[in-house]
């Protein structure tokens, strides 16, 4: 699946937490502006599922790890399950 129909299913509030869970982890695999910048803005609303707030945080990690780009004050800007989850798969202090 392309990244455009990911980020699409992902701010989807009426698709199911399974669907968005999953294109979460699938856009790990991009590297484009548009996917961190989708990634960042789901990772700051407190109201989504934290299972997605997790995967979100995971696929951020890896991105970043990937493009050596961590970007501290985005990851600051991050609700408290994103950040864990980002903590969880890359070595923030």
């Amino acid at each position: 699946m392309n990244e455009n129909k990911l980020i699409e299913i992902l701010l989807d509030e009426s698709a199911s937490v399974s669907e968005r869970d999953d294109a979460a982890m699938d856009l790990s695999a991009f590297d484009s502006n548009e996917v961190l910048e989708t990634l960042l803005k789901v990772g700051m609303d407190e109201s989504v599922d934290d299972v997605i707030l997790s995967s979100v945080g995971e696929s951020l990690a890896e991105i970043w790890l990937r493009n050596n780009n961590f970007n501290f004050d985005s990851y600051n800007a991050l609700c408290t399950t994103t950040k864990f989850a980002i903590k969880e798969n890359m070595d923030v202090t």
